[in-house]
């Protein structure tokens, strides 16, 4: 879906090849975290939530030395900031996160809510995009969800994608 949502947003060949780089690497970092971590299936206790959040950082570093992989950077170490800024690790909002870390955030968020994960089952598409909407303005650029769902709904991934697009006051009516 990031390609159709690189279309949709107007971005260059290049830069789809830096999301699609910051896509895939994006979680880079979490080779870090403790397995045991990862693979919890109750509630993370602060101290661990704290080690989780350091991915973001350490895959940055990680891929910074890659002259090639270099521009995808802002992507890796940008894709938990909120668009409120009450992400991490630097706590900026809005239009100061990456276009890159901002779709990608979506789209990471769409997934790991419709995959099964250790501490949960996966969420049912419907109830995920419901989420996504409830969460435009908060956690995700509003525009871009506004996009994301547009792209999902051209592909047919869930009619209701159409209702959040009518019903909901929290966004812009209309993509970017």
């Amino acid at each position: 879906m990031h390609s159709g949502i690189h279309r949709a947003a107007g971005l260059s060949e290049r830069e789809l090849r830096l999301l699609q780089a910051g896509a895939i690497f994006h979680d880079l970092g979490k080779i870090s975290v403790r397995r045991s971590v990862l693979m919890k299936a109750g509630k993370l206790t602060a101290e661990e939530y704290d080690h989780v959040k350091t991915h973001a950082s350490i895959g940055a570093q990680l891929l910074y030395p890659i002259e090639e992989l270099r521009d995808a950077v802002p992507i890796i170490i940008s894709h938990h900031e909120r668009f409120d800024g009450g992400g991490y690790p630097y706590g900026i909002r809005a239009t100061n996160i990456s276009l890159g870390a901002r779709i990608t955030s979506i789209v990471d968020a769409f997934d790991a809510m419709t995959s099964d994960r250790p501490y949960r089952a996966a969420m049912p598409v419907p109830d995920a995009i419901s989420r996504l909407c409830e969460c435009a303005g908060s956690q995700f650029d509003p525009d871009l969800v506004n996009l994301f769902l547009s792209v999902a709904e051209a592909n047919h991934l869930e009619s209701s994608a159409t209702w959040c697009l009518k019903t909901n006051s929290n966004r812009p009516s209309s993509p970017l």
